[in-house]
């Protein structure tokens, strides 16, 4: 006999067994949305369904049940070739702005105190200090995978390096021009034993080369292959990617961009809030200095522990970035301030202290010589206050001699601990075009015996009749000297090399040009005079060459006509072989 008890155990046992299969379903088809529907606009293949609109979370069932059969019939390939079909959307057909695109129930968070903390952070690192990354497998690089299967091999890839949740990780996107620097940034983190936690998301197959020929990062090429024609479309593509894929998976990690460099000075997990104070979602690099409840965040400092509230963060700035294709820090601030708005807890963020975390454009550096820090004592002391320093809007020409000449270059390949001998020049003066063949010069003596030649960290500029003391890493190009082999350094080179631990002992060695030319006892104006230059260089190159290693060659330019470097051979000989090699800075600079 069928009791009362009976029906009413049934009609729950359905009851539970319906909401189960539902729950699936809804899972499954939400993880079909999450992988499919941004990347469409990765392939050249592939038509978006113009049944998408922008949608909030409320919504987000009935979106998923009405598209779902488009999305999951899609191929979602990349092309190892340039295409421009990257930089546009692959839902062209939906116009709305930000503001609708952000109508989500999600909603913002109250601002951490902008102040630092001693409390240690409890991320783990799986080594020691310094133990060198072993040459591993770089990760997938086929150029024509699915996009869905690159984000999914991501955190494979870390396991696979026993790199796991719990383990925060120091991410960032670099090509081989890149790699040097987060290599320096690596060299810093080994202090703290951080080092072996660093992963780069290449962007070309060197960078890749480099990582297994230095063991300086792990590289990750599953994104190689992306269309290169819009490369900070591809930057930002990978970055929300990976992004979401690390959260999703459950990792913490902390985006720098390829500029930022730590100082070696503070262990940055000191002055952020530790991992164990869970009041925080996000903590990241204030973009200006003000009140932190309204200066934008700069997302190249960025440490972002794996919350709801950060997921649904990245999920929504995902989404609209693939609909505007704004720069990828415009739109995450724009989302952040549109959560906010609605519910300051659901989106807490840490605005870290400038005086700490550095922003190089805000320094008032001028021309990235600042006045205020040309006295050595006055460097010292803003480095020993800084964590790091992020140099933004710092031409990628300059970046070399930046890192170097203002003290944030480690000992990376021993620079300075097997310091080299040196030649330098003192009251480098004249026109634009004379300033930049002294420069030559001074390469040319220093190559000419073995030691390498110190960037003139002022010249004296002429320029309208008026004389203005002005950057040598403006008058040549010293990034280009220094990938040509012809092993400049920073003007600042025996300063940093003290500070880092150097290898010799400097003692200067005064000469001047004007002694060298009255030696040849020859006069401009006769007959013979163009044989003066070549016999004064000859003695130069003798008595540098006489030097002890750790004696610096000063020479004073002062003594130098003008004229050699329009009328006598001996000079124009040596100089003109390393125009095309190391050129003159032009444009803006010289204004």
């Amino acid at each position: 006999m069928i009791t009362f008890h009976t029906i009413k155990s049934t009609i729950i046992l359905t009851f539970l067994f319906l909401t189960l299969l539902l729950l699936g379903d809804y899972v499954r088809l939400r993880l079909e949305l999450r992988r499919s529907s941004p990347l469409s606009s990765f392939s050249h293949h592939h038509t978006f369904s113009s049944s998408l609109s922008p949608y909030t979370s409320s919504s987000l069932f009935n979106h998923i049940s009405s598209t779902s059969s488009s999305y999951s019939s899609s191929t979602y390939t990349s092309s190892s070739t340039s295409s421009s079909s990257l930089s546009q959307d692959a839902s062209s057909s939906s116009s709305s702005s930000l503001s609708s695109l952000y109508t989500s129930t999600s909603s913002s968070s109250s601002l951490s105190p902008n102040t630092p903390t001693s409390s240690l952070s409890t991320s783990s690192s799986s080594s020691s200090g310094n133990e060198p990354i072993p040459p591993v497998p770089l990760g997938p690089s086929n150029h024509t995978a699915n996009v869905t299967t690159l984000r999914s091999d991501l955190t494979t890839w870390l396991h696979s390096l026993h790199l796991y949740p719990g383990d925060t990780l120091f991410v960032s996107i670099a090509d081989r021009s890149f790699s040097p620097l987060v290599h320096a940034f690596r060299v810093r983190l080994d202090r703290w034993g951080y080092g072996r936690n660093v992963v780069v998301l290449c962007l070309d197959d060197a960078c890749m080369e480099y990582a297994n020929s230095t063991s300086s990062y792990h590289a990750y090429g599953g994104y190689l292959g992306t269309p290169s024609s819009a490369a900070l479309t591809t930057v930002a593509l990978m970055k929300f990617n990976a992004s979401l894929d690390l959260l999703e998976s459950g990792y913490d990690f902390l985006f720098f961009d390829g500029d930022v460099v730590l100082t070696g000075y503070h262990d940055p997990f000191l002055w952020m809030l530790p991992m164990a104070d869970t009041s925080w979602d996000m903590q990241v690099q204030a973009d200006r200095y003000g009140n932190p409840d309204l200066v934008d965040m700069n997302i190249g400092w960025m440490w972002v522990r794996p919350s709801p509230n950060a997921i649904e963060f990245y999920r929504l700035s995902y989404e609209g970035w693939i609909r505007t294709k704004n720069w990828d820090q415009q739109v995450m601030n724009d989302v952040k301030n549109h959560i906010w708005k609605t519910d300051r807890k659901k989106l807490i963020v840490n605005v870290l202290s400038l005086v700490k975390f550095r922003n190089w454009m805000l320094d008032e550096f001028g021309l990235g010589v600042p006045e205020r820090l040309v006295q050595d004592s006055d460097l010292d002391l803003y480095l020993r206050d800084s964590v790091m320093v992020h140099y933004t809007c710092v031409d990628q020409l300059y970046k070399p001699y930046y890192l170097r000449q203002f003290g944030t270059w480690p000992d990376l390949d021993h620079y300075y601990s097997h310091a080299p001998s040196l030649v330098s020049l003192s009251n480098v003066s004249g026109s634009p075009e004379q300033v930049y063949e002294q420069i030559l010069f001074g390469i040319y003596l220093a190559n000419s015996t073995a030691r390498s030649f110190v960037w003139p960290t002022r010249v004296n500029l002429l320029l309208g009749g008026n004389s203005l003391k002005f950057s040598g890493m403006y008058a040549a190009n010293f990034r280009l000297a220094y990938e040509a082999g012809l092993h400049p350094v920073e003007g600042r080179y025996i300063d940093n090399c003290i500070r880092e631990g150097c290898g010799m002992t400097y003692v200067p060695i005064p000469m001047n040009m004007s002694d060298f030319y009255l030696s040849t006892q020859l006069n401009i104006s006769s007959s013979s005079s163009s044989s003066v230059p070549s016999s004064a260089i000859s003695t130069l190159l003798s008595r540098i060459s006489s030097l002890k290693m750790e004696e610096v060659a000063v020479v004073d330019m002062q003594g130098f006509p003008i004229a050699w470097h329009a009328q006598y051979a001996g000079v124009r000989a040596v100089v003109d072989p390393l125009k095309p090699v190391v050129k003159m800075c032009s444009g803006i600079e010289w204004k």
